[in-house]
Formats: C-alpha cells, sequence, structure tokens
C-alpha cells in the first residue's frame, strides 16, 4: 500500500515537471553584425559583418564547436577575421537551465588598405575561454542567455574580454531568430541571425 501510494505521488510530481527545454547544443547558426570600434586611428568607427557557428553535442555533457566573424570598417578600409574551434562541457541544473564553459583556439587576421599603397595585413593567434549561462520560459518560445567571454592572443600580448547578452525566439521546432549585443571596452556589435538546429539523439525530440 505504502509502495503504491510511494509511486503515485513519484509519478505526480514527474508530470508536474515542465517539459525539457530546448536547450539543445547541435546547431549551425548565420548572423549579420553591426559594429562600433574604437582603433588608434580613430574613434567610434561604424562598420558591418557577418558571423557563421557550428555546435554539436557528441555526448551529453559533451559539445564541439566552430566558426568564423569578419567584420569591416565602413570608413577606414580595414577588416578583421577571426577563427575560433573547440570543445566545452554543459550541465542542466533545471529542466529550463543551461550552463556551459567553454575553451578554443582561435585566430585572428586584421587587414588595412592605405590609399595608393600596399594592404598591410597582422596575424596573431591564442587561446579563449568562456563561462555562459542560458534559460527558457515555460512553453520554450522563448530563450534567454548571457556569457563572459576572456580572449588571449599570443604574439600581440593582448587580452580582452567579453560580455555577451542575447534572446532567442522560437520560428519552428528547429529554426529560433537570434538577437544580441556584445561589449568589450573598445567595441560594441549588435547581431541578427537564424538558428537551425541538427538532429542528435542527446536532445528531445522535435516535430
Amino acid at each position: 500500500m505504502l509502495r503504491s501510494i510511494a509511486l503515485g505521488l513519484a509519478l505526480s510530481t514527474l508530470a508536474a515537471l515542465p517539459a525539457r527545454a530546448d536547450l539543445s547544443y547541435s546547431y549551425v547558426e548565420g548572423s549579420v553584425l553591426k559594429n562600433r570600434t574604437d582603433a588608434p586611428a580613430a574613434a567610434n568607427l561604424d562598420g558591418t559583418g557577418a558571423e557563421g557557428w557550428f555546435s554539436y553535442g557528441v555526448l551529453k555533457l559533451l559539445h564541439v564547436f566552430g566558426g568564423t566573424k569578419y567584420t569591416e570598417l565602413d570608413d577606414y578600409n580595414a577588416n578583421v577575421t577571426l577563427v575560433e574551434a573547440g570543445a566545452g562541457v554543459n550541465y542542466d541544473p533545471s529542466p529550463l537551465t543551461s550552463i556551459y564553459f567553454d575553451v578554443a583556439a582561435v585566430s585572428s587576421t586584421a587587414d588595412h588598405l592605405t590609399p595608393g599603397g600596399p594592404r598591410a595585413g597582422i596575424d596573431d593567434d591564442g587561446y579563449t575561454y568562456l563561462f555562459g549561462w542560458r534559460e527558457t520560459n515555460k512553453i520554450g518560445r522563448m530563450e534567454f542567455n548571457l556569457s563572459a567571454q576572456h580572449v588571449e592572443y599570443s604574439k600581440s600580448n593582448y587580452a580582452d574580454t567579453w560580455i555577451n547578452m542575447g534572446v532567442l525566439v522560437k520560428i519552428t521546432p528547429r529554426f529560433k531568430l537570434v538577437t544580441g549585443v556584445q561589449f568589450t571596452g573598445n567595441e560594441n556589435l549588435l547581431k541578427l541571425g537564424i538558428r537551425y538546429y541538427l538532429p542528435n539523439r542527446f536532445d528531445k525530440k522535435r516535430d
């Protein structure tokens, strides 16, 4: 009798829990960017760019990722390309929340074309680590994310820390609209894009 009551209470508790949130780490994403940069040559330089990203959960608590970001200053004949690849661990403390820690290698190339002169390029590489938090509302329609990322470059001995905030809005079970803002000491960036979730056996079934 007591076992039956305990089993009934357990089933009732499970039924009352919200469905597992849409916090998959398996996706591809593309975004357009608008940024403002303070450079040694001038302040408040506007620019545009694009970003492509890939992430995949290889285990329930482990994902790999890679991506590239290209930005170009509108009035300064300069552009920067950043390539990043690495791995991260992720943990869901509740059905609506996920936290993650990423480590990656980074490579950066900056090009500047002087009027009537040659193109000057600067290459650098290093590493980055990031700690992030993701949370969805109960119906899974919106996702909020916040992360802090630190980057260290080896050749220039330069370090930078980014704060990233974003909101994702569900369009279909596999597509989300991506919005975000990123800022550091000398650059602010806005992004708008689309995320497509890849099939993965560790994630919930999608319609």
